[in-house]
């Protein structure tokens, strides 16, 4: 469908494959699409209230976050800056979130933090930052880095302390315990 001859029609078909392309954005409830080609723009609207044997894609009022609704009724943030739970821990950190309508529960985590965490115990680098232009920001330093190789060494050495102490209740004690 085009209102002049042209190889790249706005909307295309193929009714003989139930096939639709639309070669340009596609609004879906709007008109501005930021600049861009080719994007797909969604208004706000009213959140599905009844999964359907299928997803439902949506954005939400009010903070415009891209949602699914899975075939069980899971709504899932896809738009991974929702934190109505809990404060996010840092600028750029990011969530999980979902909810169950059904079961009356949500959960929110701050996947950021997770891993920071994660960090601090194992004391591997796995977040990295750059600058718009691609220049790497310098690693955060994590107190408390490697945790979890000084956990390990305070345990080996405990277990070392309790070996001589068993080591000396024994020297001290008469006989074996089969004499007794």
């Amino acid at each position: 469908m085009e209102n002049s001859d042209s190889t790249t029609p706005l909307i295309y078909g193929e009714f003989d494959t139930d096939m639709v392309r639309v070669n340009h954005n596609l609004g879906v409830g709007c008109s501005a699409f930021g600049g861009g080609t080719k994007v797909l723009a969604l208004e706000n609207g009213t959140p599905p209230v009844a999964p359907i044997n299928g997803v439902l894609l949506y954005a939400d009022e009010p903070s415009s976050e891209l949602k699914v609704m899975d075939e069980a009724g899971n709504v899932t943030t896809l738009s991974p800056h929702h934190f109505s739970l809990m404060r996010p821990s840092e600028p750029m950190a990011w969530s999980y979130w979902s909810e169950n309508r059904a079961l009356d529960r949500r959960i929110n985590v701050d996947m950021l933090r997770v891993v920071r965490v994660v960090e601090r115990m194992s004391g591997e680098r796995m977040v990295l930052e750059a600058t718009g232009d691609g220049e790497p920001l310098p690693a955060r330093s994590c107190e408390g880095e490697g945790e979890l190789e000084v956990l390990r060494t305070e345990l080996r050495e405990a277990q070392e302390q309790i070996r001589l102490l068993q080591e000396r209740v024994g020297a001290l004690e008469p006989g074996t315990p089969q004499d007794r």
